[in-house]
């Protein structure tokens, strides 16, 4: 009887309890279903462009950066040109130059001061006074206009040898950074760098200075033409001396170009992103000069919350969310899911100062989305 009185208790305890224990199984079941669509509703994702980046491949100075920033390039566009560095060795082959271009400068000083005496000769039996003057005042000019280019064809050169000396100075402290360098060294190219870099700046005075001379001869020429001719034969003797002297000049400018180039060009169609250094700067092997990057996106890589990371898999489909007005919904499959639980890009965090991590799942993109490299969209699991 005891028994049966204690079976019936039981009996009636579990029918009271039964109900109790079955909400509370679904309040857990309902809690978790919340929470894990809570977790999963949506996670971060980036719009994924291929990026490139321009670095130079060799020692040298940048000549020509034709590209600004968010430009749009094509595939073989010029993005840099560089001057390779070569080395002060071939400080013997500049001299030679220089030497060459003052031997032919000389030259054409003898020619004009024959010229000079040629019409000198002539002006004798011209009929009119202001043929001396015209005589003298174009002699004046090309006396001034040889001695600017005189100094050029030191000035030049030299500043091509201090840019060298600029970039060995950058190198030697890099190697020394390493090691593989000592001091005596560096110290040894400063003083070649800084003696020069006097040496210019004289130069570069002087050459102003002959460069106003010629201005201000210039200008009384062409104010005495303008109430007199210009005699004939005046021209004729010293135009194949201007003729001269202009070749000259040119092969003056010709000593900064004489040099081995390199020309980095676009391999895709890209928008300019950055660019880190700017025309006339020097730039080590391996440097950063730019970057650029495609339109637009290839895929999209998510975060997926490290307590259910393991629901991601390939082939899965979910909702690539842009938060548009009114926002864009479209359905993408799951290309590949990462192995490991790495750091969320800072731009996916909810708050900047807490670091977020996650498992990356690449996304594939569709282009009905619209979106920009880098563009911040939200997944659904679906």
């Amino acid at each position: 009887m005891l028994f049966q009185l204690k079976k019936g208790q039981k009996g009636r305890l579990l029918a009271r309890t039964l109900p109790a224990m079955v909400w509370i199984a679904a309040s857990i079941g309902v809690i978790n279903l919340f929470y894990f669509r809570s977790v999963q509703l949506e996670v971060p994702g980036i719009a994924q462009a291929d990026e490139h980046t321009v670095a130079s491949t060799a020692n040298g100075w940048l000549n020509s950066l034709p590209v600004e920033p968010y430009q749009e390039v094509k595939q073989g566009e010029t993005l840099a040109i560089i001057r390779i560095y070569t080395n002060p060795a071939d400080e013997t082959r500049i001299k030679a130059d220089k030497a060459a271009a003052e031997a032919e400068l000389q030259r054409l000083k003898a020619e004009l001061l024959a010229a000079g005496e040629e019409l000198k000769a002539d002006a004798a039996q011209q009929e009119f006074d202001y043929s001396d003057v015209h005589r003298r005042l174009a002699l004046d000019v090309e006396n001034a206009r040889l001695a600017a280019l005189e100094i050029r064809t030191i000035l030049e050169p030299d500043q091509v040898l201090l840019k060298d000396f600029e970039l060995e100075i950058r190198i030697t402290k890099n190697l020394m950074s390493k090691g593989a360098a000592e001091e005596y060294e560096l110290q040894k190219v400063q003083v070649q760098y800084d003696s020069l870099a006097r040496k210019i700046e004289e130069h570069k005075t002087y050459l102003a200075q002959a460069e106003q001379n010629l201005k201000n001869t210039e200008q009384r020429l062409v104010e005495f033409a303008q109430n007199k001719p210009i005699p004939v034969v005046q021209g004729i003797i010293l135009d194949p001396v201007r003729k001269e002297v202009l070749v000259q000049e040119r092969r003056i400018t010709d000593l900064l170009v004489e040099r081995d180039t390199m020309v980095i060009t676009a391999p895709f169609d890209a928008v300019v992103s950055s660019i880190m250094r700017r025309t006339g700067e020097m730039v080590l092997e391996g440097e950063t000069i730019l970057t650029i990057a495609r339109k637009k996106p290839h895929d999209i890589i998510a975060y997926v919350k490290q307590n259910v990371a393991s629901l991601a898999h390939e082939n899965m489909k979910v909702q690539v969310i842009k938060k548009t007005y009114p926002p864009k919904m479209v359905e993408s499959p799951v290309i590949s899911v990462g192995p490991t639980i790495l750091l969320m890009p800072e731009q996916l965090w909810q708050n900047p100062t807490i670091p977020e991590w996650g498992r990356p799942i690449r996304i594939a993109y569709n282009q009905e989305l619209g979106l920009v490299p880098n563009e911040v969209v939200w997944i659904r699991g679906l």
